[in-house]
């Protein structure tokens, strides 16, 4: 049977969108979780907006690290400046003149900033939250109505068959 242009385009986007469904689960299984930054503290390196993947499995942290962690009931990401025995960190923002005045205790650390998301940032908070659910509703639709268009005939075709 041969495929009509909106079949193929269904196709491929049912494929791209269980393709991103597929690896944002695999990232939050492997330990990995996303943050929005809320304050300039960080430029340049990071804008408000940006949004942080942070890997929680990463247990060695050391000086230069960008790490979240946990600091009166708010998550903040700064840089590592010091390492001091007893796994305590000094931290600060890269936009700060001075370093923060709490240390930072191991038990406090979610853990290293792996990856930051500028462009596809929107693609992640999608794919992570409950508008999955509508558009797999949609997809189904889609799908269905494709299969449909493709038994009228006269529509345009892709391929020999």
């Amino acid at each position: 049977m041969e495929k009509t242009y909106f079949r193929l385009c269904v196709n491929s986007l049912t494929v791209i969108f269980f393709v991103c469904l597929v690896s944002v689960w695999i990232l939050t299984q492997a330990g990995v979780e996303a943050y929005t930054i809320l304050s300039g503290s960080m430029e340049p390196t990071l804008y408000t907006g940006d949004l942080v993947l942070v890997s929680t499995k990463e247990t060695e942290i050391q000086r230069d690290d960008m790490i979240a962690f946990r600091m009166g009931g708010n998550i903040v990401v700064h840089r590592v400046i010091e390492v001091r025995e007893g796994e305590q960190y000094v931290t600060k923002g890269d936009a700060n003149q001075h370093a923060d005045l709490d240390l930072v205790e191991k038990e406090q650390v979610i853990g290293k900033v792996w990856i930051v998301l500028r462009i596809l940032k929107g693609i992640w908070l999608f794919f992570s939250s409950g508008a999955r659910f509508w558009a797999i509703a949609i997809l189904v639709v889609l799908n269905i109505l494709a299969e449909d268009l493709d038994c009228i005939e006269g529509g345009v075709v892709v391929g020999n068959g």
